[in-house]
């Protein structure tokens, strides 16, 4: 009962999953709005007060019993008595006289005092809201915080404005001190105020997670079309089976074409599969999820397209009457499965062409997951059309010759390049050609192999794969040439968005500047200096270091030159915004288009003339320089909202103006001119140079860009191929194992020859795994050591430098300077332009006294204090060096802390460098070693699994020869000994074996003349048998015709009739004689059967014919509606079987019973069954045993080997007999012979 319904469990199985796919996405995507429960939240807060509470107490603890240990007047370090470790999402922070002592963590922005804390139960400070609980002991005050959310200036992938006290709040909750009526108020664990919680409108608690309903809904459907598969197996038999399977199609038509008309489950819909912004085609192809949709109907459709469709009776009623059909419909189904074989390229070239998607078949490490499953769905289609080709050709094989589909082959291939050549370009004959070239192969390994070996199908596969490489290769070049010419127009157009936005928020800040207003109204020597030196302190530091910064002071003062007075400068400038200038939304700069190839903002701070009627202007020019590289400026300072040129992050390119270069960006040796570029007279033309191919772009006025991209190398084609052969071969296997996995099970056999191959490939990948975990731990513990090596060396060469410059000082603070220098910030701002690295410098009281970085410390993404584990390292352990890892938010980094002495060997600074980008590059670094392992031991791979199947030959050929040899041992035989001159345990086994056969020959002799002289009195027994038969009647009647002539009783007449009676009794006893002879002759001496083809419909017709006047017997003949059938047998035997047969069948029927005989054709397969059914008396057990043997015979005359010779020529044709008989009923005999 299980069995019989197993398949409908497919289509509960398809129900769960359409149900997972459901809750999944409920659960990923709650669809109702977040609700804030207080009491859980309160819950959360008490249990961390609890926390931090005993944290407090226990530090306090602590400095009460250090401290009454100190002796009166020591100067108390609170880093050498305290703990320094850090409690996961706890800062503890002691002051003592209001200023900060001692630190847990510097992650919070502690530039509070105490007295500015001490009222407030929480706090926003610059990077988050903190919870605050205070404690004294002493002198000392003791403030800890812990974190309820963050709240950082920018937000990126490293820094997330997010809950952390867990409970999953949605960061657009918003945090607020004040009791607010559409919020929810949170208390203490006293019942009193700390803050509410405000839920912005439409708040979902979303995880965004639409990928894994969607994988839910695909297996739903694929095991739904399963399912449909095994109800149209199911019908076969019925005799409605094509119109049941029609049913059962368009049902699943309709469902996946409401499903693909954006009829979608909403909650598939929104999954990225789906996106527009990926791919956006025309339906039902409109996005990638909807063609992997279509590609599972496809193949449903290819898969059962026999089932569906009548073709095969079609083809055969249609060739039947007329010849000439045959050709004409194998013509025009191959070149439909052509075009059909084109437009699936059509469809692969206009996703490579009009996708987002990247084809990187490189990155197998972080694979793009729309890229696989649309290569899995273009996949699927080719393989679904080569499907159906395939179950075509069977048919031709079947039914018509190979020279006719040859010929239909050939005119349709000439037929579609006629085609193509009209409608189409190259790649289109290409996919053509690689069609018919698949289809070449499969007509031939069909014709005469009937069914795929491995290396076949592996050649079918490798075929495909070139086709596939050389295609994506061709179109991906294509894309590129359009995304090329895209990019070098945006360069064209010298905009930066991240300035852009920089400019926006700069200006708010500078209306706002009192100090730098003051600073443009007071008039000096030194007045361009001064403002220059604040601007770049204040506004234009680390990103803005790729910018040249100008400034020009205008006024109506004597102190400035006539072209600096107002009126002067208003003009001028006016002219040159309007000429040159584009304004930037809602700010007073300007991007100006002055065609130098560089990038150029313009803009004006004007001081209001209520504050000073001299109209006093500044005006600020800033261009980009030479090269655009930005020394270390970390991804964590770019806000999510900026848009990025990522787009060129593989690429090189320069800016030319009037033929000088302007700016060049990436790795490519740009020369200072263009001669290397003028080549051509096109404005957009390729150049090839250097392993390098160079777009350029000539503009008007002397503007030259040049975007260049490495070329892709031979070896990038071949991991490609390999890629995609293996991604082919596994597609593949799937299938056969979904669909048939008894067809792998039944050809694999487990034996040595595999054994060699698997051990072989299972070594390579040990070797793979063990030689890639090598390779990651050294590549990690290397760039470690080299990172490590680098800062020590360039913390060295930093020390120096400042050595250089602050040797004599006694101490630094911020307001450190010299005439060269006007602060501490600029001295470092310059080592950090030479050494390329970040440079901080922190006083003995671990507090930051300057920094090249500073907009780090400015925007409070970092407390201004030193790590609280290198100030207790430096200070409290005296190290002379110190590199830990740190971070900001999820950006972790590498930073070294060395001290600074002046020339009294005493400390007055701490150095540290931090390497922001260190963690980038390191993995960098891991995933481009693990995917160059990857991809050569993918190569490898391959060329092991071939080697191992080569060498695997190779090794057991002998022991293939030895098993043949084996199989080949019959006695009575001549065999042939092996020649192997090796000297191994083959050899030895050889050895053996020749020694077998030599003693087996031996043996054999002898046992055949034992057997023949056995066989020979055996034969002489049963021949005596038979002719004493008729020997005694015929002694008996010339005994009597003896004694009759002797005694002379009888009259004349008398005498003549009993002579004439002895004679008929003679001579039907010779007659029996020559029978005995005639049947022991045929048994012997049975002439070779010719294989050749027999028209079996006629001969039952001829036969039936034969025997249909016999008496008390009905033969009777059922063709089953077949006409015409050829068997593979010899003409003149075969009819001696059958009238062997329906002579046996007459004699085996009683004579007072009405005989009935039945003579039935049917076809099943490639063979032809014919039965013969008689209702005589039957077979019993001990008769059956021997049946076929020649001496045996159910009748009462004859010797019995009719049925033995028949047995001979029906197995001498490749066919088989068997029987089946019940006692008093009857006895069918089945008689097969393999059909055309």
């Amino acid at each position: 009962m299980i069995k019989k319904n197993k398949h409908f469990l497919l289509l509960i199985l398809s129900g769960i999953f359409f149900l997972l796919s459901y809750y999944s996405f409920k659960y990923f995507s709650g669809e109702s709005q977040y609700k804030i429960d207080t009491k859980i939240i309160e819950n959360r807060i008490s249990k961390l007060d609890d926390d931090l509470d005993l944290m407090l107490e226990t530090y306090k603890s602590q400095l009460q019993n250090k401290i009454d240990t100190v002796k009166h007047g020591k100067k108390v370090n609170l880093f050498e008595m305290l703990n320094v470790s850090k409690r996961k999402n706890f800062t503890l922070l002691i002051y003592q006289n209001d200023t900060l002592k001692f630190w847990t963590d510097n992650s919070f922005p502690a530039h509070y005092t105490f007295e500015n804390l001490k009222n407030h139960k929480l706090i926003h400070a610059q990077n988050g809201w903190y919870r605050i609980k205070k404690i004294k002991t002493g002198s000392y005050k003791i403030l800890g915080l812990y974190r309820i959310k963050n709240n950082f200036f920018y937000e990126n992938n490293y820094l997330k404005s997010n809950f952390t006290i867990g409970l999953n709040i949605p960061s657009s909750v918003v945090v607020s001190t004040s009791p607010i009526s559409i919020g929810k108020n949170i208390n203490d664990s006293e019942g009193k105020y700390l803050f509410s919680l405000i839920p912005s409108n439409n708040i979902t608690d979303k995880k965004s997670n639409h990928e894994i309903p969607f994988l839910f809904f695909i297996l739903a459907l694929i095991i739904f079309t399963v399912f449909s598969d095994t109800l149209i197996k199911r019908t076969n038999s019925h005799k409605h089976s094509y119109l049941i399977s029609v049913v059962i199609w368009l049902i699943v038509l309709i469902l996946f074409t409401e499903i693909e008309k954006i009829k979608l489950p909403n909650w598939i819909s929104e999954s990225s599969f789906f996106s527009k912004e990926i791919y956006e085609g025309t339906f039902p192809f409109s996005n990638i999820g909807t063609i992997f949709i279509s590609s599972i109907f496809i193949f449903f459709t290819a898969k059962n397209v026999f089932n569906i469709f009548p073709i095969e009776d079609f083809y055969e009623r249609l060739s039947g009457r007329n010849k000439r059909y045959e050709f004409l419909i194998i013509a025009i189904c191959l070149f439909i499965f052509a075009v059909l074989f084109k437009e699936i390229s059509n469809l692969f070239k206009d996703l490579i062409l009009n996708s987002s998607l990247t084809f990187n078949f490189q990155k197998a490490i972080n694979p793009d997951v729309n890229g696989i499953l649309f290569f899995l769905s273009i996949t699927v289609m080719y393989l679904s059309l080569i499907f159906v080709s395939d179950s075509f050709i069977r048919l031709l094989a079947r039914i018509t010759i190979f020279k006719i589909s040859g010929l239909s082959l050939f005119i349709s291939f000439i037929s579609i390049f006629l085609y193509v050549l009209i409608f189409s370009d190259i790649t289109g004959f290409l996919s053509i050609a690689t069609y018919y070239f698949l289809i070449f192969l499969i007509l031939i390994i069909r014709y005469f192999k009937e069914t795929y070996s491995f290396f076949s199908l592996l050649g079918l596969i490798f075929i495909f794969t070139i086709f596939i490489t050389i295609y994506t290769d061709t179109y991906k070049l294509k894309k590129q040439e359009q995304t090329e010419k895209g990019l070098i127009k945006l360069l064209a157009n010298d905009t930066d968005p991240i300035a852009e936005r920089f400019l926006r928020e700069i200006n708010q800040r500078l209306d706002n500047d009192t100090v730098l207003l003051n600073k443009i109204t007071n008039v000096s020597e030194n007045q361009d200096l001064d403002i220059y030196d604040y601007l770049r302190r204040k506004y234009f530091y680390g990103f803005w270091e790729k910018y040249d910064l100008e400034i020009s002071m205008c006024g109506n003062t004597e102190f400035y030159r006539d072209e600096n007075q107002a009126e002067n400068c208003e003009g001028y400038y006016n002219l040159e915004i309007k000429n040159f200038g584009d304004e930037i939304e809602n700010t007073k700069f300007w991007l100006m288009h002055y065609n130098t190839g560089k990038i150029t903002y313009f803009g004006i701070v004007d001081v209001p003339l209520k504050s000073d009627k001299r109209e006093m202007s500044l005006y600020i020019t800033l261009s980009e320089k030479l090269t655009a590289k930005v020394l270390g400026y970390p991804a964590l300072l770019i806000d999510k909202s900026t848009k990025t040129k990522t787009e060129f992050k593989n690429y090189s390119y320069a800016k030319y103006s009037n033929g000088i270069l302007a700016v060049k960006f990436g790795k490519y040796a740009y020369e200072l001119t263009d001669r290397e570029f003028l080549n051509r007279d096109k404005p957009e033309y390729y150049i090839f140079s250097n392993n390098y191919s160079h777009l350029i772009y000539t503009g008007s006025k002397g503007k030259r860009i040049v975007l260049s991209k490495e070329k892709p190398t031979f070896f990038n084609t071949v991991i490609s191929f390999t890629y995609l052969f293996m991604f082919f071969n596994i597609l593949i296997l799937t299938f056969v194992l979904f669909y048939d996995y008894h067809y792998i099970l039944k050809r694999f056999n487990f034996d040595f020859k595999n054994k060699i191959r698997f051990s072989m490939i299972f070594i390579l990948l040990t070797s793979f795994v063990l030689f890639g975990i090598g390779s990651v731990y050294f590549t990690i513990k290397q760039n470690k050591e080299t990172n490590t090596r680098e800062m020590k060396e360039k913390v060295q060469s930093v020390l120096t430098e400042l050595k250089h410059k602050l040797l004599y000082e006694k101490e630094l603070t911020p307001d450190w300077h010299t005439e060269q220098y006007d602060h501490l910030d600029e001295l470092l701002n310059k080592f950090s332009q030479v050494f390329f690295a970040d440079i901080n410098l922190y006083d003995l009281n671990g507090i930051l006294l300057a920094s090249s970085r500073s907009e780090i410390f400015n925007r409070g993404l970092i407390g201004k204090e030193m790590h609280p584990k290198a100030y207790f390292e430096l200070i409290s352990e005296g190290k002379t060096e110190y590199i830990q890892t740190e971070s900001i938010g999820n950006l972790e980094y590498s930073a070294v802390y060395i001290p600074l002495r002046n020339e009294n060997n005493k400390i007055i600074a701490f150095i540290n460098l931090p390497y922001f980008s260190d963690t980038n590059k390191v993995k960098k670094n891991i995933s481009d070693v693990l995917m160059t392992i990857l991809n050569l031991y993918l190569v490898l791979f391959l060329l092991t699994a071939l080697l191992s199947v080569l060498i695997s030959e190779q090794i057991t050929k002998p022991l293939t020869l030895l098993q043949n040899k084996f199989k080949s041992v019959q006695l009575g035989k001549k065999h042939k000994q092996i020649i192997y001159n090796k000297q191994d345990e083959i050899g030895a086994l050889v050895k053996e074996y020749n020694l077998m056969v030599a003693k087996l020959e031996e043996s054999a002799k002898k046992l055949a003349e034992s057997e023949r002289e056995s066989a020979w009195r055996e034969m002489a027994k049963q021949i005596a048998h038979e002719i004493k038969n008729p020997l005694t009647p015929m002694k008996l009647s010339i005994q009597l015709l003896q004694k009759t002539w002797y005694d002379k009783a009888m009259t004349d007449e008398e005498f003549e009739k009993r002579l004439n009676n002895v004679a008929q009794t003679l001579i039907e006893q010779i007659n029996t004689l020559s029978s005995i002879a005639s049947e022991f002759s045929a048994f012997a001496k049975m002439p070779k059967a010719r294989k050749e083809e027999v028209e079996i419909v006629k001969k039952l017709k001829n036969i039936r014919a034969l025997f249909e006047n016999e008496n008390n017997i009905d033969v009777s003949l059922n063709l089953n509606g077949i006409e015409e059938m050829y068997i593979i047998a010899d003409k003149e035997q075969v009819s001696r079987v059958f009238i062997n047969l329906v002579k046996n069948a007459i004699q085996a029927i009683p004579d007072n019973r009405k005989g009935e005989i039945l003579i039935q054709l049917e076809k099943h397969k490639n063979k032809a069954i014919i039965i013969i059914e008689d209702n005589g008396e039957g077979i019993s057990e001990k008769q059956k045993e021997k049946l076929f043997e020649p001496s045996f015979t159910t009748k009462t005359t004859g010797m019995g080997i009719g049925l033995a010779i028949v047995k001979n020529i029906i197995t001498s044709a490749g066919g088989n007999i068997r029987f089946e008989s019940s006692k008093n009923k009857g006895t069918k005999f089945f008689v097969e012979f393999i059909t055309v």
